[in-house]
């Protein structure tokens, strides 16, 4: 069990990959950032997405941890919004937190503004049976 919770910390440039049985392994969220298709798999019958994903707060692009973090964004950003549109319900929250890469701690950030937080992105229909 600890392999595989290692396995799910590992972020390319930050944590190297774990090999499982012969096949290397990542954070599951690199490939499949919002997992809309894996719980219509195990059963639901409607998805409520929550998106978290927020902006660098400061951007200094002589730093290689930012950097890695900009590349982290760009690759996740694409593939969040297309799997966004497969929910019947997004809601965009915008944390408190954020991960600092540099000492490996999650840090608390400016509090999201009232107009961004809990804000709701209606996609699709959600019916209330």
């Amino acid at each position: 069990m600890s392999t595989a919770i290692i396995a799910s910390m590992s972020i390319p440039g930050a944590f190297p990959p774990v090999e499982i049985d012969g096949e290397m392994y990542v954070d599951g969220g690199i490939m499949e950032p919002v997992p809309v298709e894996a719980a219509r798999r195990a059963g639901a019958d409607v998805v409520i997405a929550v998106d978290v994903r927020r902006e660098l707060e400061e951007i200094n692009h002589d730093s290689i941890v930012t950097n890695l973090q900009l590349t982290l964004y760009f690759l996740l950003d694409a593939n969040t919004e297309a799997q966004l549109r497969h929910a019947d319900r997004s809601i965009a929250w915008r944390p408190g937190w954020t991960w600092d890469f540099a000492s490996s701690v999650f840090i608390p950030s400016a509090p999201a503004s009232s107009s961004s937080t809990g804000e709701e992105n209606h996609r699709g229909r959600c019916d209330s049976a």
